[in-house]
C-alpha cells in the first residue's frame, strides 16, 4: 500500500516534470518564433526610418538591378544612398535601368574626403549603430530569407534577429563582413543555410545601398560537389579574419541543429566594388553623436564568441 503511494507520487511528478519540459521546448521553437516576428517588424519601421530605404521587393532579378545602380553611385563617389526604389522601378525585364545617365536619389550629398563635423554625425548614425538597432537588410532568395540584421551580437541582439559583428567591416564594404544568426530558435532565420549551393545570390542592403554576394563554393569531405558552406569548431575565429584584396560576407551559425558543438559557415563574394566610408574610429572620433565606447564594442565582440548560433 505505502510503496503504491511512493510509486504513485513518483509518476505523478515525473509526467509533471515532462509537461514542463514538453512546454519549455514549445517555447523554444515556437514562442521564442513569436518574439522574433514582433521585433522584426518593429526593426524594419525603423531601418525604414533611419536610412530613408524602404523595403519594396525580395525579387531577386529586382534586387541585382538595384545592386546594379548602387555600383553606380559608388562609383560617383557617394557614400550614403537615399530610397533606390526607382531604380527598381526603372529597370527593363533585362535588368538594366532605363536612363543608365540617371543619378540615383542620395539623402546627403556626401563624397569622399569631403567631410564637416555634422556630415560624419550623419555617417556615423546611419552606418554604425548603437548595439541592437537596425543595421541592414539580408535578403538570401535561395531559402527564403528576409531579415533586418542588427548590430551586435550578443544573446540579446539575436533574439531580435542576425547580427552583425561590430568588429567586422559593414556589409558592402570592403573587406570581410559577419553576421550570425540562430537556426533553431527565435525565427531560425539561418536554419536553411546548409541548403545553400556555390553561386546562390545573397543581397543585403544597409545605409550604402543594396549589394549583391554570391556564395563561394567549397570542397565536399563526402565526396561529389562542391558546397556552398564548410563546419569549424568555436574556436575557429578565423573565419572573421581580414584578408587584403577580400571582399566577402561570412554567415556564422551554430551546427548541428538543435546543438552548439560546431559552427556552420557560409561564405559569400562581393559582385562589383566596395563601397567608400569613413572608417569606424574616425567617424565616432570626429562625430558628436558616439558608439558605445571601445571597451563597450569589445566586450560584445569577446561575447560573440559563444553566441554566434543557438
Amino acid at each position: 500500500m505505502r510503496l503504491a503511494r511512493v510509486l504513485g507520487t513518483i509518476g505523478r511528478g515525473l509526467i509533471s516534470a515532462g509537461v514542463i519540459v514538453l512546454l519549455f521546448v514549445a517555447y523554444q521553437l515556437w514562442g521564442t518564433g513569436i518574439q522574433n516576428a514582433a521585433a522584426q517588424n518593429n526593426l524594419g519601421d525603423d531601418f525604414a526610418e533611419s536610412t530613408g530605404i524602404e523595403a519594396t521587393t525580395s525579387d531577386a532579378a529586382a534586387l541585382a538591378a538595384l545592386a546594379r545602380s548602387s555600383q553606380e553611385a559608388i562609383a560617383d563617389g557617394r557614400i550614403l544612398l537615399g530610397d533606390t526604389e526607382a531604380a527598381a522601378d526603372e529597370a527593363d525585364p533585362d535588368g538594366s535601368t532605363s536612363d543608365p545617365e540617371a543619378p540615383v536619389e542620395d539623402t546627403a550629398e556626401l563624397f569622399e574626403n569631403n567631410f564637416d563635423v555634422a556630415e560624419r554625425q550623419q555617417i556615423q548614425a546611419k552606418l554604425y549603430p548603437d548595439a541592437g538597432e537596425a543595421f541592414a537588410r539580408v535578403i538570401i532568395p535561395a531559402i527564403n530569407v528576409d531579415q533586418i540584421s542588427v548590430e551586435g551580437v550578443s544573446v540579446e541582439d539575436l533574439r531580435k534577429g542576425p547580427g552583425h559583428y561590430p568588429t567586422t567591416p559593414n556589409p558592402g564594404q570592403a573587406g570581410n563582413a559577419a553576421i550570425a544568426g540562430h537556426r533553431t530558435t527565435y525565427g531560425a532565420p539561418f536554419h536553411r543555410v546548409d541548403e545553400l549551393d556555390p553561386g546562390d545570390p545573397i543581397f543585403v542592403t544597409t545605409a550604402q545601398g543594396v549589394f549583391e554576394y554570391r556564395v563561394l563554393g567549397f570542397e565536399n569531405p563526402g565526396g561529389g560537389p562542391d558546397r556552398g558552406y564548410f563546419i569549424v569548431s568555436p574556436s575557429d575565429t578565423w573565419v572573421l579574419d581580414q584578408k587584403a584584396g577580400q571582399n566577402i560576407l561570412t554567415l556564422t551559425a551554430c551546427h548541428p541543429k538543435y546543438s552548439a558543438r560546431q559552427r556552420i559557415i557560409v561564405q559569400a563574394e562581393l559582385v562589383g566594388e566596395p563601397a567608400a566610408t569613413i572608417a569606424r574610429d574616425e567617424a565616432v572620433a570626429l562625430a558628436a553623436v558616439t558608439l558605445d565606447s571601445g571597451d563597450a564594442i569589445d566586450e560584445r565582440a569577446a561575447e560573440a564568441a559563444g553566441t554566434d548560433g543557438d
